[in-house]
């Protein structure tokens, strides 16, 4: 799972800079680009973060 959500959030965040370069000639594409880019990284983000609490779990159900 860990792959297959870096993958998607790599591609969210090259959609979301390729339409905030359209954007630049083209205002409307910013709507949808700036909130792509930021799903993207809150995604990159999260898969660190889901790292760290599976090796809690595991911690933890390996202790008691």
């Amino acid at each position: 799972m860990e792959i297959s959500q870096a993958v998607t959030g790599l591609i969210m965040i090259f959609v979301g800079v390729v339409l905030i370069g359209v954007g630049l000639f083209f205002w409307p594409a910013l709507i949808y680009g700036i909130p792509i880019l930021l799903f993207g990284v809150l995604i990159l983000l999260n898969v660190g973060r889901e790292r760290k609490i599976e090796r809690i779990k595991k911690f933890k159900k390996g202790k008691g």
